[in-house]
């Protein structure tokens, strides 16, 4: 994988797939960006980078420390370093050559995350429903009652499924409107 800066001086080569991929929401992400900042995790060791770079530091909305490296240049950002992840280098998705193929790439496993969201939901859905007959059997109680009772019990489970399925489809909607 090859990425270059506006004006061609800096570039970022690689001949590994990222360790993993992030979308960014925070206020840090959002200002040097301008949107979400769509990033993909390699090791330090596996990336090359040539070319003149700048770098600024800075504090995270968390507490940790950013590098963001970028071309003296054209001011692109082309890597960026994260203190509270020590060995791995943030590479901007659009950088890349190979952006769209990744773009599309993440799409498939953000619907992918979708569906073993929904599918997590289900199972959950399906086990209170087995402990709500098992519960009305073994107290004697109508099924209404025991249904009233588990389903108190289990709403910050399935809350919890229903923010990930959101977040997911949150997330792959910016990916697809970036595309």
């Amino acid at each position: 994988m090859k990425g270059t800066c506006l004006c061609g001086q800096s570039a970022v080569v690689t001949e590994e797939r990222p360790f993993f991929s992030m979308l960014c929401h925070c206020k840090s992400c959002r200002v040097v960006t301008g949107l979400a900042s769509a990033m993909c995790i390699f090791r330090q060791d596996e990336v090359h980078l040539s070319g003149d770079l700048s770098s600024y530091e800075y504090r995270t909305p968390n507490g940790d420390n950013m590098v963001n490296h970028f071309c003296p240049v054209c001011a692109t950002v082309v890597c960026r370093t994260p203190s509270a992840m020590p060995g791995m280098v943030c590479i901007p998705l659009g950088l890349l050559d190979e952006a769209e193929a990744m773009r599309q790439e993440f799409a498939a496993e953000r619907a992918a995350a979708t569906k073993e969201a929904a599918d997590a939901l289900e199972r959950v859905q399906a086990a209170a429903a087995r402990e709500v007959k098992e519960a009305a059997r073994a107290a004697a109680v109508s099924e209404a009652e025991a249904l009233r009772s588990l389903s108190e019990q289990c709403a910050a489970e399935q809350e919890n499924a229903l923010r990930l399925l959101r977040e997911t489809l949150e997330q792959q909607h910016a990916l697809q409107s970036d595309a």
